[in-house]
């Protein structure tokens, strides 16, 4: 197993774990919220049957409390009170009219039809053997065996009930019968006045109607299948669905509290039931509901179709989020997968299995082959040292950049921000190396930087340093350190001091220094500068110079040679009465040629005009060099030219541009064009005569001219009013002075020329 998942991929692996986080705690949680969703729905289930069950009780404990509240009022009314304290048998007319028992019953009716609980009522006067009630006046014996006749009770079973002291006294259900109607009630009793110690007077009779109650007991009952029980204190039904042996034996078996709602589980039938038990405080009526186990099991069904959807929908949602984010982690791998197999010969084992251990294969590859590399490396490293040396003097800026990157790559590196050139030229390569290994021990003890080329005439000596007093000190060590090769031949020129981008003319002042001894004979270390005091004789005013600056720079090439042949021919007769020295004209000549190649790096021209250092040393007559400096000039302008022609095109071309853009907006105009492109409204006026023949307004609105006459053709029912607007009028008055300035026909005349001799 440990090998099979060790020869899986990467990816397959990450997409393995990233399942195993996300996917394991989902189930957790799933498993989790099921059991909580469980015991919350298994709790509402018995909260709600235990609050309707408190609901019941609550409910018929109110309405036979009102039943009692009923008797007291009515033992305290004055009629009834009348009626119970009056002697004899039979009814003072003195005292009640007769004809107002008629109102008091009706008074008795009026209550049962508020009190939907009772069916009918009446009171019982003991002395007069009269019963009012609902149904009128009434002897007792006609009361009990015709207007309330009760099926399980005789006229003595009345009498003898109502000889006793009832305290609100609910019989068991039983059977009232009234006209060959019969109905399931409770009889409920209650001796007047109220209080065992005062004599029975009278007796309050009571029917409750059963199916009264079986209706609110259904109401409070959610479940449909569920079933409920109402038993008096000594078990036998009051009211409720029919009650079989088994919940009736478990009923009696269980214990009540009649300040709680237990709830309590069973089986009848092979079928599991919750039942709900309470019993009441009033009279010990003993409530039981019970429901079937199945519908609380419904309910947990949902819940749990509930619980497996969201795991089923987070555990998918789990699968697409590892495969994102596997994807996602794997890529940087990926990528660097392909390079290997892109770029790198590919090591035994596919990148299919385990990359990891493929990548190792391949970089323990690459490893060998860098050392092998670096070995040899090291073997051609003076060689790829020099020929970066020699392009880092070069005057291209991109030749430069691209020797540095070399150079670093070698370890060489150049810290600070100070150059200078040193050319040692000599007859014996013993004594260019005796001068070079002076060189490099005078810069350790200067700290100095220097690095050594060779070309086929030359040993070139870059020197890097921090401050301008550091070369002082190298060059006077340098030159004390070569005067014991005084009796050999050799050259050794010390160039100006300049930056890395200026490096080149360094090398040019060096290579200058340098061919001084050649005119001097002199074996010295030679400084530019030293030059420059020697042979300052010769004519080149910087004013002069500045003018010929700007003639390069605007391209006018006979202006500038015109003035560079003025200057040579002042030097030149200067020569003929020796106020100027031979040597002198070369220098003058180079500086008329440094004077082209600072402009040459001022405008970026290094590649498109090359020039071979230190040339103008090379050639051996006036003529020469002076075609030579006369050629650079004019290569140089024609450069300068090229580019103002390539500029004027290409603005020429965004201006045209610009203007098809936005010649429909009425407010274009030529300060805003000018502002657009950064130029002055009298230049841009010039430059569009110069450019397009035409002056901005000319220009404009020939262009709009040209779209009207467009806009007419391919939509001969527009009005001249609407083209005027699209076009970039205001008015159509300017705009039919315009069109008939320049078509010599009013637009109205051009359409209607169009709709007689339409194009086909």
């Amino acid at each position: 197993m440990k090998r099979q998942l060790r020869n899986l991929s990467v990816r397959k692996r990450m997409f393995i774990s990233y399942l195993f986080i996300f996917i394991v705690p989902v189930l957790i949680m799933g498993a989790v919220t099921y059991q909580w969703m469980y015991n919350v729905t298994v709790s509402q289930v018995e909260d709600s049957y235990k609050k309707n069950l408190s609901t019941i009780i609550q409910t018929i404990d109110q309405r036979i409390q009102s039943l009692d509240s009923f008797a007291i009022q009515l033992s305290q009314t004055r009629w009834v009170s009348k009626l119970m304290y009056m002697y004899g048998s039979s009814i003072d007319p003195a005292l009640i009219d007769p004809v107002s028992l008629k109102d008091y019953s009706e008074e008795f009716r009026l209550y049962t039809v508020a009190n939907e609980f009772i069916e009918s009522i009446g009171v019982y006067y003991h002395s007069k053997n009269l019963v009012l009630s609902t149904f009128g006046r009434d002897t007792f014996p006609w009361f009990v065996e015709e207007g309330f006749k009760v099926n399980e009770l005789s006229v003595e079973d009345w009498t003898a009930m109502t000889r006793e002291y009832n305290d609100g006294k609910i019989l068991n259900p039983v059977t009232l019968e009234r006209y060959d109607h019969q109905k399931e009630g409770l009889v409920y009793l209650h001796s007047l006045p109220v209080g065992k110690y005062q004599g029975i007077k009278a007796t309050l009779i009571a029917f409750i109607n059963v199916q009264s109650i079986n209706t609110l007991l259904n109401n409070l009952i959610v479940d449909r299948d569920g079933s409920v029980y109402i038993l008096d204190e000594h078990d036998h039904q009051v009211a409720g669905h029919v009650l079989s042996e088994k919940d009736k034996e478990f009923i009696q078996n269980h214990s009540f509290d009649s300040t709680l709602v237990t709830a309590t589980s069973y089986s009848q039938d092979n079928e599991e039931r919750m039942i709900f038990l309470s019993q009441s405080e009033k009279n010990n009526w003993k409530y039981a509901v019970t429901i079937p186990a199945a519908s609380v099991a419904e309910k947990i069904k949902h819940v749990q179709t509930i619980v497996l959807l969201l795991v089923f929908v987070s555990s998918g949602l789990g699968v697409w989020l590892s495969y994102e984010l596997s994807r996602r982690s794997y890529k940087p791998l990926e990528r660097i997968v392909k390079l290997f197999i892109h770029d790198a010969p590919p090591a035994e084992g596919s990148a299919r299995n385990n990359e990891f251990m493929w990548l190792e294969n391949n970089i323990q590859k690459l490893l060998i082959e860098e050392n092998q590399l670096k070995k040899r490396m090291e073997k051609s490293h003076p060689i790829l040292k020099n020929g970066y040396l020699l392009k880092l003097l070069t005057n291209d800026n991109h030749t430069r950049q691209e020797a540095l990157r070399g150079l670093q790559l070698l370890g060489i590196d150049f810290p600070y921000p100070f150059f200078t050139c040193i050319v040692i030229v000599a007859h014996h390569a013993s004594v260019s190396e005796a001068i070079t290994n002076r060189a490099l021990d005078c810069s350790n003890r200067c700290k100095t930087i220097v690095y050594s080329a060779e070309s086929t005439e030359q040993i070139i000596l870059v020197v890097n340093y921090e401050e301008k007093s550091r070369k002082e000190s190298l060059i006077t060590a340098f030159s004390n350190a070569c005067k014991d090769l005084a009796e050999h031949k050799f050259s050794v020129g010390v160039g100006s001091s300049s930056d890395m981008n200026s490096l080149h003319l360094s090398y040019l002042t060096a290579c200058t220094a340098a061919d001084y001894r050649l005119y001097k004979n002199e074996d010295r270390v030679i400084r530019y500068e030293e030059v420059l005091k020697e042979e300052l004789y010769y004519f080149y005013p910087l004013d002069k110079e500045i003018h010929i600056t700007n003639h390069l720079k605007s391209g006018n090439y006979d202006d500038a040679a015109a003035l560079f042949q003025e200057i040579l021919q002042e030097n030149l007769g200067k020569a003929t009465a020796k106020a100027t020295s031979i040597n002198a004209l070369r220098y003058f000549f180079f500086n008329a040629e440094l004077t082209a190649i600072r402009l040459i790096e001022e405008r970026g021209l290094t590649s498109v005009i090359q020039l071979s250092s230190n040339h103008i040393f090379r050639l051996d007559t006036i003529d020469d060099m002076k075609a030579y400096i006369l050629t650079i000039y004019h290569e140089l302008c024609e450069a300068v030219n090229n580019g103002k022609e390539s500029h004027n095109y290409e603005l020429k071309q965004k201006i045209e541009q610009y203007i098809e853009n936005h010649y429909r907006d009425s407010s274009i105009s030529l300060s805003g064009i000018a502002d657009k492109f950064n130029l002055s409204s009298s230049y841009l006026s010039r430059y569009f005569r110069e450019q397009f023949g035409y002056n901005y307004t000319d220009y404009v609105n020939r262009m709009r001219i040209e779209a009207a006459k467009r806009i007419l053709m391919e939509d001969k029912q527009v009005s001249i009013n609407q083209i005027a607007q699209d076009i970039g009028y205001d008015n159509d008055v300017t705009f039919r002075r315009v069109f008939k300035k320049y078509t010599g026909v009013a637009p109205s005349q051009y359409k209607g020329n169009l709709l007689e001799k339409p194009l086909l």
